[in-house]
């Protein structure tokens, strides 16, 4: 024997031409087929081997031996030998390997499976051939014939094939023997099956079809392995046209001579010449990397589809040939883990560009393990790659030298550390540099210029916004959307439309990276920067007026898709003579705080640009003290709260305006009523809804009548309390203010139930839920699942009780609403002391109280009397001893795994 060890030996068959047959003689074919499963079953084991799968006519079996497999292959093809169809004989073809592969269920999983899938593909009718690996595991008796190395479809590694018995069948057809100069591949090639499967099906409706895509994205690594997938339907081979190296364009027919191995003949051109060559050829060819030579690549192509019926071509190019009968077809990049969100290196594996990673850099590092620690670093790498294959490739080599947490933190001079390509690649795969710049020294000085000014959107702009900040100068107004296109035929920008039509353009950050770098070197960065801050400061001020109409839904939309520009905006210190920063600021603070719950965020931007601004006008300053000031109060941060709008206040009763009074005195009175003091907040409010009368401004109105109503409720004075509501929600729905009506739907939860009105305070609380999911808006979410844990806490389901608090709390923590968690804290209080767990109970008034202190406000955030009564309750359960020794337990308790515990036990 040659080896001591014995892993499972495969063995795969199928019937050579059985398409065939079965269309032409489908009743015999039928009845031989039947003696065909028969005694193949019965020969398999007989031998000891296990029929695992069948696939139509094609057998898989498993044998613990190889010796056994080997013998079954020599006396099922004897007994095959007797069966014919219509005088035909029935001819099987059978391959063995053997390997360790996985077994699930009743069937097999692994490389093995695809070795030997691979190796019956390329045998002959009657014909059985074995792997090396068989082979290393069999006696001396078998007689066997060395065949030699072959390359298989799909695999990186040729494989030793031997044959049983030393009779002659036709060569196989590995790519070693079939016509085609495909190179053999050195690495694995990873994902892509939607792209190849759409390739090819292409293939097979048109004659010429262009692989685009930016620079690196793997156009020429899958147009070969479609290539090769290919081989088998084209007697005359597939072939590869390398047209990287070419610098001049009128090498490019010699150059598809050369490899069809085609005679220039004297006195013809050889366009003609090569048509004439190859007019009754049926092959593929693969035109790699056309770009620089489009035109006469475009002329060829012409020429050959008009006079070569069955010649077919692929295109590998970063710019469509723009000929008749071209179908191009994009290349993305490879699929993305979303860095923000929590990676395992399970989950990393569903995404081919954490799989690139991962595969080369243990090539380049056998040591490199994927781990829990390290997955947020492989996330983070391939999303600021772009999913970029050859940035990744290159990444990965890093890993010889850096972990990959260090190589994550560095991207920011992407341009250095990703260099040390293959040596023998071409020059411009060597570093990520070298890659852009073969793109941008192909463009005209026109696009190059817009390419650059291009690079200060950072999320992504429309054709409207392009024409405002990138038109001047030498780009003239017109002229955006021509050199827009362009620039996407050649791959730079890439152009996105939703499932309503709206289109989109963006540039992969690698490409953004390096155009800033241009742009930056040009020295008119800051006139275009400021351009940019400019539009988006015009439009956040415009959308800011439609957030309580109708529209309100199309400009959230819109604000969502700029919210990465007006960030880069506000990041920049730039001259501000027009006060943009601050105008921008506040004009997003609503959208933001309000509407998205980056509560942190919108206050933060305010301060830094108040800070940073001079000689502000009184009615701007008052406008964004008054911004902040609700910033703070969402955040619990109430004396400073009260200090911003008291200056706003000052200056808005200053300018006699009468908006911005009944504005500011509405925030003083929210102020005021969170932290308890409802006989103060009661007058404030009362003025707030009398100036917003005065004003006429419904939406005013209708906050300042929902604020009155949260008054009265607080009092129980519920049927006032409900006619207040209900005017607020008429107003807000005539207006078509869908967030309006949820949170007013969400208040009248509570007088619903105090009224006894149960199915309808279920009924407001889902509705409320659903327009806070429909906005995506945060806060509104979190007061809904409040709102519906109260309801399922009043009819005793505890388990319901607790998963809608769950959530609530989660929510509200995220943010960093600490009212909200005061809120969801409490009720979880409420919840446990109900559920008879006091010592529980007892350590989260502990953690409530100390909260209500850090926010000066004493008062429970259900009623004022409800934490004296609870606490009351909770002494006499326990005994005053014991409550205060877990009450201080609590008091002293860290907050936030306390916070992610209770999260975590929502639904």
């Amino acid at each position: 024997m040659r080896s001591l060890t014995e892993p499972i030996t495969f063995l795969f068959t199928d019937i050579e031409g059985s398409t065939r047959l079965w269309e032409s003689h489908p009743k015999p074919m039928r009845q031989v087929l039947a003696e065909h499963d028969r005694l193949l079953r019965q020969v398999i084991q007989a031998h000891h081997g296990e029929v695992f799968k069948t696939i139509g006519d094609a057998f898989c079996a498993a044998f613990l031996s190889a010796s056994d497999a080997l013998t079954a292959t020599q006396e099922a093809q004897r007994q095959l030998e007797t069966l014919q169809v219509a005088d035909q004989p029935l001819r099987v073809r059978m391959a063995l390997h053997t390997g360790q592969a996985e077994r699930r269920d009743s069937d097999y999983f692994g490389q093995p499976l695809n070795r030997v899938a691979r190796l019956l593909s390329i045998a002959h009718g009657g014909q059985v051939l074995l792997s090396q690996a068989t082979y290393e595991f069999l006696p001396e008796e078998f007689v066997l014939r060395d065949l030699g190395l072959h390359r298989l479809k799909d695999l990186q590694q040729p494989e030793h094939v031997w044959q049983l018995s030393l009779l002659e069948f036709p060569p196989l057809r590995s790519l070693t023997l079939e016509n085609n100069n495909l190179p053999q591949q050195v690495t694995s090639f990873v994902g892509r099956e939607k792209e190849l499967i759409d390739i090819k099906q292409h293939l097979a409706r048109t004659r010429l079809v262009t692989l685009t895509g930016s620079g690196g994205c793997g156009k020429t690594r899958i147009a070969l392995q479609a290539t090769a997938e290919l081989l088998d339907q084209f007697p005359d081979g597939a072939w590869l046209v390398e047209l990287a190296p070419l610098s001049d364009p009128a090498l490019v027919p010699a150059t598809v001579a050369e490899v069809l191995k085609v005679r220039e003949v004297p006195g013809q051109a050889l366009i003609p010449t090569l048509v004439g060559g190859l007019r009754d050829k049926n092959l593929l060819i693969l035109l790699d990397n056309c770009e620089h030579v489009l035109h006469a690549a475009a002329s060829l192509a012409e020429a050959l589809l008009r006079g070569c019926p069955h010649v077919r071509l692929l295109v590998s190019s970063r710019e469509m040939l723009g000929i008749s009968g071209e179908q191009t077809y994009r290349v993305p990049s490879l699929s993305l883990p979303d860095p923000r969100q929590a990676q395992t290196p399970e989950s990393l594996h569903r995404y081919e560009s954490a799989r690139l990673l991962i595969e080369r850099a243990f090539f380049h590092q056998p040591l490199f393990v994927l781990t829990e620690d390290n997955a947020s670093a492989v996330a983070a790498l391939c999303a600021r790659l772009d999913g970029i294959p050859l940035a990744i490739e290159l990444a990965a080599a890093r890993v010889r030298s850096m972990p990959v947490e260090q190589l994550a933190s560095r991207l920011d001079d992407r341009f250095r550390l990703l260099t040390g390509g293959s040596r023998t690649a071409l020059p411009r795969q060597q570093t990520l540099r070298a890659l852009i710049d073969w793109s941008y020294d192909l463009l005209e000085e026109n696009q190059k210029t817009l390419l650059c000014r291009l690079s200060v959107f950072a999320g992504g702009w429309t054709l409207e916004s392009a024409e405002r900040v990138c038109a001047g100068g030498e780009i003239e107004d017109g002229e955006v959307l021509d050199l827009l296109t362009a620039l996407m035929d050649k791959s730079l920008v890439l152009y996105d439309e939703d499932s309503q039509g709206r289109g989109r353009y963006r540039l992969l950050e690698t490409v953004r990276e390096y155009a800033m770098e241009r742009l930056l070197a040009s020295g008119e960065a800051s006139v275009v920067r400021l351009q940019h801050r400019d539009v988006l400061t015009l439009f956040a001020e415009e959308a800011t007026t439609h957030l309580s109409s109708a529209e309100q839904g199309h400009w959230l939309l819109l604000l969502d898709q700029e919210l990465e520009n007006c960030r880069q905006a506000l990041s920049l210190s730039l001259p501000d003579p027009d006060h943009c920063g601050v105008r921008l600021a506040t004009a997003l603070c609503p959208y933001l705080i309000e509407l998205r719950g980056y509560l942190s965020e919108g206050s933060a931007w305010l301060e830094q640009q108040l800070q940073e601004a001079s000689a502000l006008p009184d009615s701007l300053t008052a406008k964004a003290r008054l911004q902040l000031g609700q910033a703070y109060w969402r955040q619990g941060k109430y004396s400073n709260a009260r200090a911003q709008l008291e200056e706003a206040l000052r200056l808005w009763t200053a300018l006699q305006d009468h908006h911005g009074i009944a504005q500011t005195i509405a925030g003083l009175a929210n102020v005021t009523y969170y932290q308890g003091d409802y006989d103060a907040a009661e007058p404030l409010y009362t003025k707030a809804l009398e100036l917003a009368r005065q004003s006429g401004n419904v939406p005013s109105i209708a906050r300042a009548l929902n604020n009155c109503a949260l008054v009265a409720s607080s009092r129980h004075r519920w049927e006032e309390s409900l006619a207040l509501f209900e005017e607020s929600l008429q107003l807000r729905h005539a207006a078509g203010d869908r967030r309006g009506e949820g949170t007013v739907l969400g208040n009248l939860v509570a007088v619903y139930q105090a009224l006894e009105r149960l199915p309808e305070a279920q009924q407001a609380a889902q509705a409320s839920l659903a327009i806070g999911e429909e906005l995506s808006e945060p806060l509104m979410q979190g007061y809904a699942w409040m709102h519906l844990g109260g309801l399922a806490l009043s009819e005793g389901d505890f388990t319901q009780a607790r998963a809608a608090y769950g959530r609530s709390l989660a929510i509200r923590h995220e943010i960093g609403e600490r009212y909200g968690v005061l809120n969801s804290l409490e009720a979880f209080m409420r919840l446990v002391y109900q559920e008879g767990n006091l010592i529980e109970a007892a350590e989260l008034l502990g953690v409530v109280d100390t909260l209500r202190g850090e926010m000066e406000t004493q008062v429970s955030s259900f009623s004022p009397e409800a934490g004296t009564r609870w606490r009351a309750d909770l002494e006499a359960a326990l005994t005053p001893e014991r409550f205060a020794h877990h009450y201080t337990l609590g008091r002293h308790q860290p907050r936030d795994p306390l916070i992610a515990a209770l999260s975590s036990r929502r639904a």
